[in-house]
């Protein structure tokens, strides 16, 4: 039988707590140009306040799904996330389209994102799981900032949608 699903309700108060921590610093940092640009102090809190309420929705939806049956096809979903990347090269100003591809992007890094790289390594390592997360994580890592200094150069000399396409290759390597 399998077992249940518990979710970790101090990580869930921590994550409540930096979302709180976020929201104050977003007011204090944008009260006086959102007064002056829009005549509302808390322009840009009232929108934060807006997404951190869905974001932790979503978080406490998220909380509740058992990721053991996507453990086995981590490649699809991260060739999802590398379709979704080389469409996103493609668009053309569309709303509709890019809302699409940004859901394929999700459900790809959603199902082959952190959580389904852990999964994998832990089973792949019994003992000294812990180092080889701590080496996919760096790997990760470096490979991330390898990302950020070859996308302003790709795009130098080449057009950014050729570029998009260059780096969704390096996030597949990734």
């Amino acid at each position: 039988m399998a077992r249940k699903l518990k979710s970790d309700k101090g990580l869930f108060i921590a994550t409540l707590l930096l979302v709180a921590l976020s929201v104050v610093m977003v007011y204090s940092a944008s009260a006086p140009m959102a007064l002056d640009r829009y005549g509302r102090a808390t322009r840009f809190l009232t929108t934060q306040a807006m997404w951190a309420v869905l974001g932790i929705a979503m978080l406490n939806t998220v909380m509740k799904v058992d990721y053991r049956p996507y453990r086995e096809p981590v490649f699809i979903w991260t060739g999802l996330a590398f379709v979704a990347c080389r469409w996103f090269a493609r668009l053309h100003g569309s709303a509709v389209q890019y809302f699409a591809a940004w859901c394929v992007w999700m459900l790809g890094y959603f199902l082959s994102g952190p959580i389904a790289h852990q999964i994998i390594i832990a089973n792949w390592y019994r003992e000294r799981r812990g180092q080889a997360m701590g080496i996919a994580y760096v790997g990760g890592a470096l490979l991330g900032a390898v990302g950020n200094k070859l996308n302003p150069w790709l795009v130098t000399f080449l057009p950014y949608t050729d570029a998009l396409k260059v780096s969704s290759f390096v996030m597949l390597l990734a």
